[in-house]
């Protein structure tokens, strides 16, 4: 039976230790601050801020009042140094305190790690606490499955050698002995498992300790209608439902996002294992503090990262508090300034991939965490390589090819860079049967963010009509209209010049002698009227320049429909509404919805120019409405509050 924490325990234990009393406000430890005492909270209470690197601002990260929380822990492990600051927060704390040299002499030299596992507990507790704090902040997350693993072979009947070798991969046991990991991999018992198996549920006790063989593992708490997620683990080595040796249930499930597999160490046999070697069991739990202490500070991070909404941010923050724990020739100091520029940030996930699979212990971990803080960051980086592909297809690979021809590998590269997004399509059973005929559409914006390295942006939207829309149905892309560039629009001009599009003068252009313009709009209609006879599909925004969502659509012009009921027998136009492709890739779903035909042949004749005026005023109205019933489904863009205290 296990000893009570208590204070009379603490005396016994640690004659030389004291108990003080500190007022309100007083700093109980800074970033980056050499622990040398180590605390136990008796009375009162305390918060944890976490610094903004650049800064003078701090983020209120934790509070805690629970007796006999232990503060001082990060002085059990290299480097030895506090993550955050602490402060009192009530009127009056008190604490028993004993100088660190002391307290580490007097915890190793006990048979039982007792007060080891006591601190693991409170320190998970604590975690426990701060996942609810997250799911508070919590606003609907739209996350794509697309996880790729390294492939580390062991064979089913694979060698202890094997085991053991894939075990040192794990920056929790790279500090063992060969023999004492040996030890360990005689226990293990390799387990394969499905995509979307719960491998621990929530609040149920786990019954053993896992390591990661190859896949991908998520760690998340469902509170009510919110995911909390804490981590996904798929570097080979890593473990996983170390609860189960500290006695307590697991705060998360853990369920597999990808074919994984796994070894299994039974917590019983682990634990008698400890309990037959105390310099094993000591070592064993101050690396789990060293864990649970790591994942402490990531849910930190995680916390301010949901008040910001900024993964790089939040990235960045956790790098800047690890930084006195980092060799001076660690890469990871360069990460903070590859993350601030699109062109770089290839770099910086290079660096964390190679990190994560052959740096020392501590830049494993923090590597697999940045790359876990970062999966949103990372798959808009490789949206943007893809979006960079479109471009170098049409302006750069095709170099003398037909216009038809570069049209169909652009809608091919575009094709492939929506594979990866989040998109719904409602409506195509009112596509037309045949071509020839006029998509309208309300034109969206291009999120800044998504600019490339020639000032160049990929319009989404008509691509996107282009390519997942016509293509698919008629195996053509169509035909669309575009503004003719500004002067220094270099990149512009390269990409539409080979597509053989219909260009127009917009307000976006230089300005132009009006005659210029007057011609310019003489060949729009003749150019039109030769691919429709041709039968092409036209694509037109009727608008002539482009909106955000919140604000679309824009007043509709009378251009496209002029051209339609200029035509025996008059083109159908096809209706289509966009909603959300100005916006980033994170957390976003791209909607489009093709309404029925306009069919001017229906119409009472003639069409005058009332009547045409008529049919553009409730075209737009119709878009209107079509624009806020979207954006009732599919916008989850959510206000900000305050971050700082």
């Amino acid at each position: 039976m296990e000893p009570l924490l208590n204070l009379e325990y603490l005396n016994t234990t640690f004659p030389e230790g004291a108990c003080v009393t500190l007022d309100r406000n007083t700093i109980i430890a800074r970033p980056h601050q050499k622990v040398t005492k180590f605390f136990w909270l008796l009375k009162g209470a305390i918060k944890y801020y976490m610094p903004l690197e650049q800064s003078t601002k701090e983020v209120l990260v934790s509070k805690m009042s629970a007796p006999f929380m232990p503060i001082g822990w990060g002085g059990l492990n290299a480097p030895y140094r506090f993550g955050m600051k602490i402060k009192v927060t009530s009127k009056t704390a008190t604490f028993f305190n004993v100088e660190l040299t002391d307290f580490s002499i007097r915890l190793l030299s006990q048979e039982n790690p007792f007060l080891l596992k006591n601190t693991c507990i409170h320190l998970y507790n604590q975690l426990g606490l701060n996942l609810l704090m997250q799911g508070e902040k919590l606003s609907p997350r739209i996350i794509k499955d697309e996880t790729t693993y390294e492939n580390y072979f062991i064979s089913p009947e694979s060698s202890i050698d094997e085991v053991t070798h894939l075990f040192f991969r794990s920056p929790f046991l790279s500090e063992f002995s060969e023999s004492q990991v040996q030890s360990m991999a005689v226990l293990a018992e390799r387990r394969d498992y499905e995509r979307g198996e719960v491998i621990i549920e929530q609040d149920a006790y786990s019954d053993g300790l896992f390591v990661v063989i190859q896949g991908e593992v998520a760690i998340r708490r469902i509170e009510q209608e919110n995911q909390i997620n804490m981590r996904s683990i798929s570097s080979p080595g890593f473990l996983f439902g170390w609860s189960s040796l500290i006695d307590q249930i697991a705060i998360c499930e853990t369920i597999t996002t990808t074919k994984t597999s796994a070894y299994f160490i039974p917590s019983t046999k682990l634990l008698n294992l400890l309990k037959a070697d105390q310099g094993f069991s000591s070592l064993f739990y101050l690396r789990l503090i060293w864990l649970i202490g790591n994942q402490l500070n990531v849910s930190f991070t995680r916390y301010i990262n949901l008040k910001l909404n900024h993964d790089v941010l939040a990235t960045q923050n956790l790098l800047y508090n690890a930084k006195s724990r980092l060799n001076l020739s660690s890469s990871l100091h360069q990460i903070p300034h590859l993350l601030e520029n699109n062109a770089t940030k290839p770099m910086a996930f290079n660096i964390l991939h190679e990190l994560n699979k052959s740096g020392i212990s501590l830049e494993k971990h923090i590597a697999s965490t940045c790359l876990d803080l970062l999966k949103r960051e990372e798959e808009e980086t490789k949206f943007i390589r893809r979006l960079q592909n479109i471009y170098e297809v049409v302006a750069e690979k095709n170099q003398g090819k037909e216009p038809a021809i570069v049209r169909k590998e652009c809608a091919k590269a575009t094709k492939e860079v929506f594979e990866h997004l989040h998109y719904v399509i409602e409506g195509q059973q009112n596509l037309p049967n045949s071509t020839g005929h006029i998509f309208i559409y309300n034109h969206l914006v291009n999120s800044q963010h998504y600019t490339l390295g020639n000032n160049f942006q990929i319009t989404l939207d008509s691509h996107f009509i282009s390519s997942l829309i016509l293509n698919e149905a008629y195996g053509d892309p169509g035909i669309r209209t575009v503004r003719i560039g500004k002067g220094h629009e270099y990149g512009h001009q390269d990409y539409y010049e080979r597509l053989g599009y219909i260009n127009v003068y917009t307000k976006e252009s230089d300005t132009v002698d009006p005659n210029l313009k007057s011609n310019t709009r003489s060949v729009f209609y003749t150019q039109a009227n030769q691919f429709l006879d041709e039968g092409y599909n036209l694509i037109i925004s009727p608008e002539g320049t482009s909106y955000r969502t919140e604000e679309s659509p824009g007043p509709f012009k009378t251009g496209a429909f002029r051209l339609a009921a200029g035509r025996g027998p008059m083109p159908l136009i096809v209706p289509v509404v966009l909603c959300n492709f100005d916006r980033r890739i994170q957390n976003n779903i791209f909607y489009c919805k093709i309404l029925t035909p306009i069919d001017l042949n229906k119409q009472p004749q003639p069409i005058d120019e009332d009547a045409l005026k008529r049919l553009v005023t409730g075209t737009e109205i119709r878009y209107v409405e079509e624009v806020k019933l979207a954006r009732k489904k599919f916008d989850f863009n959510s206000s900000k509050e305050a971050i700082y205290e």
